[in-house]
């Protein structure tokens, strides 16, 4: 095991891997700007939401592969583009702009998030069960139709 280990550490110590890793970094960087606390936050929002969907179709047997793929995937390009738009209006001097994209997300995927629990049956904090429900009434959708 040992073995393996220092393998793979060899491997990714290449110059090869370092020049890929760093590129790859300078372009997420330059499309989306640096890591601040509501990118943070956001990213750990998108984590909570997948491990929470996953949970809620193993719960609800409604787990379809095809149909989840694709739903995800429009998701998370149009979180690609929003949030790129946005850094390029905030480097373009409209300052704030990308972190109001990101709150907006999160936001967006807080609501997904009480869902799920909401729907597995999960016991929810009242502040929290009680913003859904309102939410929920003033666009008028039913239980779990938000999406």
């Amino acid at each position: 095991m040992h073995e393996i280990a220092e393998g793979l550490k060899r491997f990714f110590e290449m110059p090869v891997w370092k020049g890929i890793f760093s590129g790859i970094s300078w372009v997420v960087l330059q499309i989306f700007g640096l890591p601040n606390g509501p990118m943070k936050a956001f990213v750990f929002l998108l984590f909570a939401d997948l491990i929470t969907g996953i949970y809620k179709a193993w719960k609800t047997r409604t787990l379809k592969s095809f149909i989840s793929h694709e739903k995800g995937r429009k998701k998370y390009i149009t979180y690609a583009l929003v949030l790129f738009l946005a850094h390029f209006l905030d480097m373009a001097g409209y300052g704030g702009v990308r972190d109001i994209a990101l709150l907006w997300s999160c936001w967006t995927e807080y609501i997904s998030i009480t869902e799920n629990c909401k729907a597995v049956g999960l016991n929810l904090p009242m502040p929290f069960a009680n913003r859904l429900d309102l939410e929920n009434k003033k666009f008028g959708f039913k239980d779990g139709d938000s999406k």
